[in-house]
C-alpha cells in the first residue's frame, strides 16, 4: 500500500514519480501476480484506518512530510484533513492506526520519521512503531532530499524484489543514492533500517 499525503500549503514531494520507481521495482512480481500495488492518495487519518482495517497487507510506504519537535521531542506524521489541509498525526495516534495489522514492513519516507525522543527513545515515529511489535521499519533520521529519497525507496524495493534481505537491500540502496547524487553529502545516510531480523527477506 503506496500511502501518500501532499496537503495544501507545505512544500511538494515527488510522490508520483518515487510511486513509478515502486511500480517499476515490482513490474515483474507484479506481472506474474505475485505483488500487487495499491495506492492511497490525499490519505486522511480516518481513510488510512480504514484500509488498514480491511487487512490483507504486508508494506505500508508512506510518502510525504515528517517532524520532530525539539521542545516536547515527540515525532510526527503530516497527513491531511477532509479539506485537503495540514493534520499532523502525533506518533502515539499513527501507532495506533498502523501497528496490529500484520504488516511486515513499514516504509516512512518522511522527513525526521527515524529520530528517537532524548528521555524516551520511542517517542519517535518509527522507534514507536518498532517498540509496538512491527517486525521492520525504514525511516529517515533527518531532513533528506526529496531526489535522493525517491532513489533510496526505488533500489531498496527493487532488491526485495530480487529476494534480497532487508539489511542487504538497504545496504544496496545507500549505494544507490551515492551513486546518483554523490557522497559529498550525507543523504545516503539519513536512512535507516530498524529490523527484528535484518537477514529477512520478504517473500
Amino acid at each position: 500500500l503506496v500511502v501518500s499525503a501532499r496537503p495544501r500549503g507545505v512544500p511538494p514531494v515527488a510522490a508520483g514519480e518515487e510511486t513509478a520507481r515502486i511500480r517499476a521495482a515490482f513490474r515483474n512480481l507484479v506481472g506474474t501476480g505475485l505483488a500487487r500495488i495499491e495506492l492511497l492518495p490525499r490519505a486522511t487519518p480516518a481513510r488510512l484506518q480504514r484500509r488498514l482495517a480491511e487487512g490483507r497487507l504486508d508494506v505500508l510506504h508512506f510518502i510525504g512530510h515528517g517532524a520532530f519537535d525539539p521542545e516536547s521531542h515527540e515525532g510526527s506524521v503530516l497527513m491531511e484533513d477532509a479539506a485537503g489541509r495540514p493534520r499532523p498525526l502525533a506518533f502515539e495516534s499513527f501507532r495506533q492506526i498502523v501497528c496490529r495489522r500484520g504488516l511486515r514492513l513499514v516504509f516512512l519516507n518522511a522527513c525526521e520519521t527515524g529520530r528517537g525522543g532524548r528521555s524516551d527513545w520511542n517517542r519517535g515515529v518509527a522507534p514507536a512503531l518498532v517498540a509496538a511489535g512491527l517486525p521492520a521499519v525504514v525511516a529517515n533520521q533527518y531532513s533528506v532530499l526529496d531526489q535522493a529519497a525517491t532513489a533510496f525507496a526505488a533500489d531498496f524495493y527493487a532488491q526485495l524484489a530480487r529476494g534480497k534481505a532487508l539489511a542487504d537491500a538497504a545496504r544496496e540502496a545507500r549505494l544507490a543514492v551515492g551513486r546518483e547524487h554523490g557522497t559529498s553529502g550525507l543523504d545516503w545516510a539519513v536512512p535507516v533500517l530498524f529490523a527484528r531480523d535484518p537477514r529477512e527477506a520478504l517473500r
